[in-house]
């Protein structure tokens, strides 16, 4: 079985197949090679088809091979995307929350399906999405149970069956990850997983959910994960190497990703859109790479040609990759309007990972309520610039919503 993958503009850049053997050391899915166009880790297959339906039901089924997809997609579940033979990726996720506000993970039923679905869990709840899984029953495959199920008894199944991610964490920790472990061991692991979700109401609202599973009072339950924490911040290791200000380690690669697109849509489209105004939402310390906001300033204040630019910037291959990849698509060809809106999209998925991160920064710079600090002065400043950084994301939710009722005629 052999299938095309397409980037998300619609031009074929790969492709793989399901192998049909049954040597078991052969792998299940095997995709062309990772190019300098191509890297597997990045593309989703169906996305291009998908994608419409994905922003219009802001929802996206990720299933496991391409079989599912041209399965779900035949039978008209047309949001439904899969990895190109790897686990879900940050690349993957970073993509997907641009289009949609919930992922519902469909893997196989097997152990091997239920272990993909907590991995994919760890990292979807560092992003803003909400993650949900649905457990088919073991040996069934999400192609097989549309075709002997049918398109409505797959969807009430969905519908149905789909476990929040908190109820299905604690599920596979209990049932497969230390089922023998005691009560206590079962909730720490449980409480890692809480830790890194990122914003605190949603943390607060899946504690919640957990001591309603538990049947214990959310105020003591919360009180143990919050010692817990402690306990962790107390014994943990300092970093070899000093995160900055800002960005850590780990979200570094994704506050890049937002800038590098950001600057690439700005090269292409800066003699055809006012990219003054798109600059004036955009600050020096809103950039992680400076050598970005160096290159952004300049293509604002001169506007110069992609040729120009694409020899200033040979020395960042991402970047140089990005506007060449770009620059050859059907982006160059989009109507006044639908550049408009694809830059002002794109700003406002870069505002918001900023906000997102710098807010962050800043609850952790508080600290837990009521801490007493001999430094009020600085919490005082502290908390005023919260309040300025929770204004800017909804200025920016804002003018994104503006510009989506001006121009939905056109895009």
């Amino acid at each position: 079985m052999e299938a095309v993958a397409y980037d998300k503009e619609g031009n074929p850049i790969a492709f793989g197949g399901r192998w049909q053997g049954k040597e078991e050391k052969v792998a299940k899915y095997i995709n062309t090679r990772d190019t300098n166009w191509f890297r597997k880790s990045d593309v989703l297959y169906g996305f291009f088809q998908a994608k419409q339906e994905i922003d219009r039901t802001r929802e996206v089924i990720v299933v496991e091979g391409y079989m599912d997809v041209i399965a779900l997609h035949q039978a008209g579940i047309t949001n439904t995307v899969a990895p190109l033979g790897t686990a879900l990726t940050e690349s993957h996720l970073q993509l997907l929350q641009r289009y949609a506000d919930t992922i519902i993970l469909l893997f196989d039923g097997d152990l091997a399906g239920l272990r993909a679905a907590s991995r994919s869990l760890d990292l979807i709840r560092e992003t803003s999405l909400e993650g949900k899984v649905v457990v088919l029953p073991e040996g069934k495959d999400p192609d097989e149970f549309i075709l002997v199920e049918g398109k409505e008894r797959f969807l009430e199944f969905v519908k149905t069956s789909s476990l929040s991610a908190v109820d299905f964490k604690w599920m596979f920790i209990q049932k497969y990850e230390i089922p023998q472990a005691s009560l206590q061991k079962q909730l720490e692991t449980m409480f890692r997983f809480l830790i890194n979700i990122r914003q605190s109401s949603a943390q607060q609202e899946a504690i919640m959910k957990l001591a309603s599973l538990l049947k214990l009072e959310f105020s003591g339950l919360y009180s143990d994960f919050k010692r817990f924490q402690s306990k962790l911040q107390r014994y943990a290791r300092p970093e070899k190497h000093e995160p900055s200000s800002l960005v850590s380690l780990k979200e570094k690669s994704m506050a890049e990703e937002h800038e590098r697109f950001l600057l690439t849509l700005t090269i292409l489209f800066a003699k055809d859109v006012n990219v003054g105004e798109i600059a004036s939402y955009v600050k020096e310390e809103m950039f992680s790479n400076k050598q970005y906001w160096e290159w952004f300033t300049y293509v604002v204040q001169h506007r110069p040609s992609v040729k120009e630019m694409a020899d200033k910037i040979t020395s960042d291959h991402q970047l140089y990759a990005k506007v060449m990849e770009l620059s050859g698509s059907c982006f160059v060809n989009f109507s006044l309007e639908r550049k408009l809106y694809s830059l002002i999209e794109q700003l406002y998925t870069f505002l918001k990972g900023y906000y997102q991160r710098r807010h962050q920064e800043i609850l952790q710079k508080l600290g837990p309520e009521g801490a007493k600090n001999e430094e009020d002065k600085i919490r005082e400043r502290l908390y005023d610039e919260l309040e300025q950084v929770e204004a800017g994301l909804a200025n920016a939710e804002e003018c994104l919503q503006e510009v989506q009722m001006r121009l939905q005629n056109y895009v």
